[in-house]
């Protein structure tokens, strides 16, 4: 393999790639400081923050030898710390809302996106049923607060559990909820409670093709926005879309439903 270009300015990946893997990041004595957009270009939040992440998940890599299978074999080759999905989205919530909402994200993971709106500002909650992961969010979360900000403790929720069984109490007519991609398949009994649990929110952010189950049809992606609908929502609007594989998944589109 080669290295590629430099990424375009803005993206916030800019740097040496080999393999979909930042180059300098896999120094083995990589720190922070290193990164060459740290010395030489400016940098929002979410840069450093993303660097941040990263270097968790190389200790994280380096302290247990090795990372449970999404983030050794997806998120680190295809989503380096923050990824698109993950800015995209907070970047409409914060345009879209700045602080007066808060967010509750579904099968969080570490949460990046949710940690992240957290540090702007906003009240964030993170839901994962992995303890696994819920272990590593804490520790993360642990990490950015010392490193940015600590206050971050008091915005950030993480909530180990189910959606929607165990989440009815954190969802209310401030809270947008976050669903960007989960590929479980759910029966249709299973899908009316996860409908339904979305009724008070104000309103829901969404993969469209990989909402809870791979919907591969035109057909059943609109009635899956139609059943959303039902429940008092909007039109969709779009956040972010792409064609391809660039990000490790299907192609899909990121989504934002209001209530009406």
């Amino acid at each position: 393999a080669t290295a590629s270009a430099a990424l375009p300015a803005g993206d916030g990946r800019a740097g040496v790639w080999l393999g979909g893997l930042r180059v300098d990041a896999l120094q083995e004595d990589w720190t922070l400081e290193d990164a060459p957009r740290m010395r030489h270009n400016p940098r929002d939040l979410a840069d450093v923050v993303s660097d941040e992440i990263l270097a968790f998940l190389l200790s994280e890599l380096k302290a247990k030898g090795d990372l449970y299978q999404w983030y050794k074999t997806r998120y680190l080759p295809n989503n380096i710390g923050l990824s698109r999905i993950d800015r995209e989205i907070a970047s409409f919530v914060l345009r879209r809302f700045g602080a007066t909402r808060k967010t509750l994200e579904v099968g969080a993971g570490v949460a990046q996106c949710s940690q992240l709106l957290a540090l702007s500002g906003v009240h964030a909650i993170g839901v994962e049923a992995s303890s696994a992961h819920m272990d590593m969010m804490k520790r993360l979360t642990r990490r950015l607060s010392s490193s940015f900000d600590p206050e971050l403790l008091k915005r950030f929720t993480p909530v180990l559990g189910f959606y929607p069984d165990d989440v009815g109490s954190h969802i209310d007519e401030k809270t947008i909820v976050i669903v960007p991609s989960l590929g479980s398949t759910l029966t249709a009994e299973q899908e009316i409670k996860v409908f339904d649990a979305l009724r008070p929110a104000a309103g829901v952010i969404l993969g469209e093709r990989m909402f809870f189950r791979v919907r591969d049809t035109a057909e059943e992606r609109t009635e899956m926005i139609s059943q959303i609908q039902k429940r008092g929502f909007g039109n969709p609007e779009t956040i972010f879309a792409w064609d391809d594989w660039h990000f490790g998944f299907h192609p899909d589109r990121i989504i934002y439903l209001p209530k009406v």
